[in-house]
């Protein structure tokens, strides 16, 4: 069986990561994978340290001409991106290969892509329960749900504790997240003003870049919390800094599923989130769920957590088993490999 994982990101976030994954997997199961990426992306460099096939290319473009002579060679086109989905579909009706398009958001589809792209795909993976209803509500045929999948991997603990040195006796509050309206940032704000009036023994973390970045550094400044909430910036292989954090948080308006929650599971870190999307069925019952404008949840779920060891190892031991069962690297493969075997016919 020959695929085509077809990426159209410049950056490297949750989908990209999959992406790799994904390749990696199913070529270690033995199929024939390759990778369609764009030449200057981070996706492209990272692939090049990994024994994939990688065919790159300088534009989507580009990508899709290939496509029109070149896609009959693939039994499947898997998309991870819309803009992927749309070179995938825009060159199907020329070599007529199934396309099964992997969507990692939240949101309805507009009329437009439902009437140009989703009738002509051929199966959405949805990566949680939420998604697929959102699908299903708009008239989507023919959703899966195959979550996304994490792979442990030796954490750099030096590097992450360098970062702590200056701040000993602090309890570290862990946020990986961009600087834009879906991440819902300056609600942390908000929460780390009012832990501030209850307690002094913390500090936050923040890992991301966004177009509100520059706005929310204005504001931290303005509440005199630059003691409590440090901006790091997008920074390589954030996972290390998951040895140092006591807690972690996710405070999005909207999420597919929530990678950097995954992670966190998997490297035994407590979670507080918010209430939406894939993120109830990541946390709920291993971690404190809350509305994503309950600000007082919030604070008083950190202040709970860090005070009470008991409930903080009680998730770890919950959000470990949840990942080994449900986002584990077999558990997951598994399942897209059989949905592949059910489309080949």
């Amino acid at each position: 069986m020959k695929l085509a994982i077809i990426n159209s990101e410049k950056g490297f976030r949750g989908g990209e990561r999959q992406s790799l994954y994904l390749a990696r997997a199913l070529k270690k199961r033995g199929l024939d994978v390759s990778l369609f990426l764009l030449k200057d992306s981070k996706l492209f460099l990272r692939s090049l340290e990994m024994e994939l096939d990688v065919k790159s290319f300088k534009n989507l473009l580009s990508m899709f001409f290939y496509l029109v002579f070149h896609g009959g060679e693939y039994d499947f086109l898997i998309p991870f991106t819309a803009r992927a989905q749309n070179v995938a579909i825009f060159s199907k009706m020329f070599h007529r290969k199934k396309v099964i398009y992997t969507r990692r958001v939240n949101f309805k589809p507009s009329k437009l892509s439902l009437f140009l792209k989703y009738r002509f795909t051929d199966v959405v993976v949805a990566i949680s329960e939420a998604i697929k209803d959102t699908l299903e509500d708009s008239g989507v045929k023919n959703v899966v749900v195959i979550p996304s999948f994490v792979i442990p991997r030796k954490l750099n603990v030096d590097r992450a504790l360098s970062f702590k040195r200056d701040f000993k006796g602090k309890k570290i509050l862990g946020v990986i997240a961009s600087f834009t309206e879906e991440k819902n940032p300056f609600l942390l704000l908000e929460i780390a003003n009012e832990l501030k009036k209850k307690r002094n023994d913390f500090v936050f973390f923040h890992f991301g870049d966004g177009n509100l970045r520059v706005e929310f550094e204005r504001r931290l400044k303005g509440l005199k919390l630059e003691k409590h909430y440090k901006v790091f910036g997008h920074v390589e292989d954030v996972e290390d800094f998951f040895a140092i954090f006591d807690i972690f948080l996710m405070v999005s308006k909207s999420e597919g599923l929530g990678s950097s929650v995954l992670d966190a599971l998997l490297y035994g870190v407590p979670v507080i989130s918010s209430n939406v999307g894939g993120l109830k069925e990541l946390v709920k019952g291993n971690g404190i769920l809350c509305d994503f404008h309950n600000l007082s949840c919030f604070v008083d779920g950190i202040s709970i957590l860090l005070d009470d060891k008991n409930l903080r190892l009680k998730f770890i031991e919950k959000g470990k088993k949840v990942v080994e069962e449900k986002f584990s690297e077999d558990v997951v493969v598994k399942k897209f490999v059989e949905l592949l075997k059910r489309e080949s016919g």
